[in-house]
């Protein structure tokens, strides 16, 4: 975490912040000691409003409650287009790290680092087309169609909500930490 940002931190003054906010904290700090991950900026969020960073995080796990029945090699290949075209490569990095843990092959994860959609597989070829054709803002009306044919409505909507949902993390990163810790993606 940013030491900058801990100075900026409002003033603890309910009681339910001194108590739920270093909760909240080792939470966190699990989740980076699991993941390999600086979530810097997500204490940031805690120590400015456990308020907002409770709201955020709801609103998170209400977009990814969707997502739950997907594909695992549709749903991280979707997110991780996202994350890579966001950020620098942290985020890009859990969604890999995330998706081998769902049981997504490696091989697959290493086509899409590699941005090599042939040797991805359908599911996560599809994913990752649907979802970079949204952020490019191109015709998504063939990628869209295979979801539907595929997969049904519900799917759809969960992908896209899988796409939006991933974007708020590099956009909250940028928000509440002036200087973000920007790295190369690497995914051995």
């Amino acid at each position: 975490m940013n030491p900058s940002l801990s100075a900026t931190a409002a003033p603890s003054s309910h009681w339910h912040d001194r108590l739920i906010r270093p909760w909240l904290a080792r939470l966190l700090r699990r989740f980076e000691s699991r993941y390999g991950y600086d979530a810097g900026f997500q204490h940031a969020l805690l120590a400015l409003d456990t308020g907002a960073f409770v709201r955020f995080q709801r609103a998170v796990r209400m977009l990814d409650s969707a997502e739950a029945r997907l594909p695992p090699a549709l749903r991280y290949a979707a997110r991780f287009a996202a994350a890579r075209h966001d950020d620098c490569g942290a985020c890009a990095r859990l969604m890999l790290t995330m998706a081998e843990e769902a049981g997504v092959p490696r091989t697959v994860l290493h086509a899409l680092v590699d941005e090599q959609p042939d040797a991805m597989g359908a599911e996560a070829a599809l994913g990752w087309h649907f979802a970079r054709a949204v952020l490019s803002r191109s015709d998504t009306t063939p990628w869209r169609e295979r979801v539907l044919a595929a997969h049904g409505p519900q799917a759809l909507a969960a992908l896209a909500l899988a796409i939006v949902s991933e974007r708020t993390y590099p956009t909250l990163r940028y928000a509440v930490d002036p200087h973000p810790a920007c790295e190369p993606l690497r995914f051995p």
